[in-house]
């Protein structure tokens, strides 16, 4: 059986997978979800909608459908979000909303999951000559660009190769996930990997560019970033000139032990498209604790037989009393009785 799924209000290069965040992400999640063959439908005959907070129209009243869902990779979601089934969003699980920091994807799509499972970078042994990389083409962050300024106050040297500012003749336009855009960023101790605005687990693929493109980033935006990726890997902005003093003190044997660490927190590695894939399954499934697959009740039917009697009948209400629980029950009994 093969689940049909209907999305809509997507990007340029999401269907044909040419955009660094892609369908593919999505097949693989839903895969997950449901335990079935999932591919793209026509909105006729598919039974799970999704769609992009920016979507112009939605279409989630316009037929009954199996579950609905809200995707977003901005900073913000449709007024609309609460009506839908579940929301892919960066924030932390509440309501109907489902955690994606929006670097997952990215990861998944443009490179794997095995670069978070794995959680090592190729070792670096060499400092680059060039100190600070900004590629922005959006001028509206104004603590970034504060902090860009602060930068060249301080004498820093800083490239600018996006559109903002650009001081290396023209935009620099390979894509973020490219070989190319990678090995550019290796000629740079540090990139500027600021988001546009400061939001809970909002954390984009930015940071990556560091990551994977050897490079320290300097990072500002999501304060949960540092549960899931590794503080001494990257430079958090929590003050801009104390920032700025690591930039400009930071020695090469410094740099060098900052960009072997993991990329990962044991929290960030453990962050995988399977982990949401569960979280989705506790939110939809109406089945009571639908990932419970074991009990384990420390009781004893001999010696604590109005206890057990009470552990039981909670299970059975529950509905989750199985042969498993049963079993492991028995076995403490009989190794409390042979002590």
């Amino acid at each position: 059986m093969t689940i049909k799924i209907h999305f809509t209000g997507f990007w340029g290069g999401f269907h044909d997978r040419t955009n660094p965040v892609h369908e593919g992400f999505f097949l693989e999640l839903f895969k997950e979800v449901y335990g079935l063959d999932v591919s793209v439908g026509s909105f006729n005959d598919s039974v799970i909608l999704v769609e992009n907070t920016q979507v112009a129209q939605s279409l989630r009243t316009a037929k009954t459908w199996h579950h609905t869902y809200l995707y977003s990779g901005e900073s913000y979601l449709r007024s609309d979000a609460k009506d839908y089934t579940c929301v892919l969003y960066g924030q932390r699980n509440h309501n109907n909303i489902v955690n994606v920091p929006l670097y997952l994807p990215y990861v998944i799509c443009s490179h794997s999951q095995s670069f978070i499972e794995s959680n090592k970078n190729t070792p670096v042994t060499t400092v680059p000559s060039k100190t600070v990389l900004s590629v922005i083409s959006n001028p509206g962050g104004s603590f970034r660009n504060d902090f860009l300024e602060g930068l060249e106050k301080r004498g820093i040297s800083v490239t600018y190769a996006g559109h903002y500012k650009n001081n290396t003749g023209q935009p620099f336009h390979p894509s973020y996930n490219s070989v190319e855009f990678q090995e550019y960023c290796k000629q740079f101790k540090f990139i500027v990997s600021m988001e546009n605005s400061e939001e809970d687990t909002y954390i984009t693929e930015k940071i990556m560019h560091g990551l994977l493109g050897h490079s320290v980033p300097v990072y500002w935006g999501s304060k949960q970033v540092s549960n899931y990726f590794n503080p001494k890997r990257f430079i958090e902005v929590t003050d801009r000139d104390s920032a700025i003093d690591k930039i400009a003190t930071m020695t090469d044997a410094e740099w060098l032990a900052m960009m072997n660490e993991r990329p990962f927190t044991e929290f960030g590695q453990s962050y995988t498209l399977q982990r949401i894939a569960k979280y989705i399954k506790n939110l939809i499934m109406p089945k009571t604790f639908p990932l419970l697959t074991q009990v384990y009740i420390i009781c004893n039917p001999v010696f604590e037989p109005v206890r057990y009697e009470r552990c039981k009948s909670m299970c059975n209400e529950l509905g989750i009393l199985d042969r498993q629980t049963t079993l492991y029950v028995q076995r403490i009994s009989i190794l409390l009785q042979m002590k």
